[in-house]
C-alpha cells in the first residue's frame, strides 16, 4: 500500500465517463422520434452559449434560488432548441415528452459511457486500500448516473457541486470532501489526490486546497496536436499530468514523499529498491523485467517521423500514430476517428492489465 496517499477522488465528466457519441447527435435523435426536425450544425453552435447562459443566471443548477435541476435543465433544452430554430408551435406540444426523454437517457447508461480504463483503475486502488471518491461539477443525478454505469459501489463517496453549495475550483468543495471522509478515514490534505481534465477546475483548484492533483489528458496525444503548457506567469510548474487512468497507480509512487523510510522495498524516490542477491550483488526482478518486455511495433524512425513524445513511446505506439494522424486530418471532429481512438484505448487497457498481472504475482512471491 502507498504510504502516503490515502484518498484519491476523480471528476467525473470527461474523466469516468462520457457522452455516447456527440451530446447534440443525442438532442437530435431524441427530437427525431417525436418528429421534431432541427439542424445539427445550429443546435451544436447553440447549445454551449446556451448553457453558459443558465449556469450564469442560475448558477450551482439553481440550487441557491430553490431552483431544482429538473427545471433547471428543462429552461435550457427548452431555449436551446427555440434557439436553434425550431418553432414554438412545433415544440410546445410535445415538449414534455421530449425533455422526459432527454433527462432519462442523460441519467442512464443511455447517454454515457465509461472510459476503458474506468473500471480496472478502480479496482486496483480498492485491492491497495486506498479510498475513492469523486467531486464533480455537475447537478443531483450524478449518484444515479454512476449508478446506471456500474461504478458506484467503488467510490466512498459522491460530491456533486449542487450538493456542495460550491463548484470547483473552489477550496470549500475540496474541503468538505475531507470532512466527509473525516469520520471514516481522517485525511490531511496532503494525504488527499484530485484526479480530472480541466487545468483550472480539477488541477489548480486541487493545488490551492492544499491537495495533489494530476491532469488527466485523454485529448492530448502528441505534443504537435495539442500545444504544450508552459509555465504560468506566477511562476507556477508545467502541470504533472496523465494520459490514462491506467497511468495512475505507477505515478501514485510519486507523490510519497512521507514515511518513505518504513517501505523498505521503496526508495527515496517512491520506486522499488533492486532486490538483493547472495553475493550483496543488487540486481531487478526479473519480473519486472519481464512485464517490461513487450516488443515494439513502431520504429524508432516511425516514432521520430510521427514526432510522438517519449513518454508515450510505448507497447501502443503504434496505434497513436494513425490516431493522431486521422485526429490532425479531420480537425478534431469529436465523431471522427472513433476506430482508431477506441484501437489505442484499447491497446492500453490491455498492456496495463497484464502489467498490473504481473506486478501481483511480483507482490504474492
Amino acid at each position: 500500500m502507498f504510504p502516503r496517499i490515502k484518498l484519491i477522488t476523480f471528476d467525473a465528466y470527461n474523466t469516468l465517463f462520457k457522452p455516447r457519441g456527440s451530446t447534440t447527435a443525442q438532442y437530435i435523435h431524441e427530437a427525431s422520434q417525436l418528429g421534431i426536425h432541427v439542424c445539427r450544425d445550429r443546435l451544436t453552435k447553440v447549445f454551449g452559449r446556451a448553457y453558459k447562459d443558465q449556469m450564469t443566471r442560475h448558477p450551482f443548477y439553481g440550487f441557491q434560488e430553490g431552483m431544482n435541476p429538473r427545471k433547471w435543465w428543462e429552461e435550457l433544452v427548452y431555449d436551446t432548441f427555440v434557439s436553434a430554430g425550431v418553432p414554438k408551435k412545433e415544440l410546445d406540444p410535445k415538449f414534455n415528452l421530449l425533455f422526459n426523454s432527454l433527462y432519462e437517457r442523460f441519467t442512464s447508461d443511455r447517454g454515457y459511457s465509461t472510459f476503458p480504463d474506468v473500471h480496472d483503475t478502480l479496482v486496483y486502488l480498492k485491492k491497495q486500500g486506498i479510498s475513492t471518491g469523486v467531486i464533480s461539477n455537475s447537478d443531483e443525478r450524478l449518484s444515479d448516473v454512476l449508478h446506471n454505469l456500474g461504478i458506484r459501489p467503488y467510490f466512498d463517496f459522491v460530491l456533486p457541486s449542487y450538493r456542495a453549495g460550491y463548484e470547483k475550483p473552489k477550496k470549500e468543495i475540496f474541503d468538505q470532501a475531507l470532512r466527509i471522509m473525516h469520520p471514516y478515514s481522517p485525511t490531511r490534505p496532503d494525504q488527499a489526490l484530485h484526479v480530472g481534465d480541466d487545468l483550472n477546475a480539477d488541477y489548480k483548484g486541487a493545488l490551492n486546497a492544499g491537495w495533489n492533483a494530476l491532469l488527466l489528458e485523454r485529448g492530448k496525444l502528441s505534443y504537435e496536436d495539442t500545444p504544450s503548457m508552459q509555465s504560468d506567469q506566477d511562476g507556477s510548474t508545467k502541470p504533472r499530468s496523465i494520459m490514462t487512468l491506467h497511468d495512475l497507480p505507477p505515478r501514485l509512487h510519486s507523490f510519497v514523499r512521507d514515511n518513505v523510510t518504513s517501505h523498505p522495498n521503496l526508495d527515496s524516490s517512491g520506486t522499488e529498491r533492486s532486490k538483493t542477491i547472495s553475493g550483496g550483488t543488487k540486481q531487478t526482478n526479473p519480473q519486472i523485467l519481464t512485464a517490461m518486455a513487450q516488443e515494439m511495433k513502431a520504429s524508432q524512425q516511425d516514432m521520430n517521423k510521427s514526432r510522438i513524445p517519449l513518454e508515450y513511446r510505448d507497447y501502443c505506439a503504434h496505434l497513436l500514430i494513425p490516431l493522431n494522424k486521422c485526429r490532425g486530418e479531420t480537425f478534431y471532429l469529436p465523431w471522427k476517428c472513433e476506430n482508431e481512438r477506441h484501437a489505442y484505448e484499447k491497446c492500453q487497457y490491455d498492456d496495463y492489465k497484464r502489467r498490473m498481472r504481473e506486478l501481483e504475482k511480483q507482490q504474492d512471491e
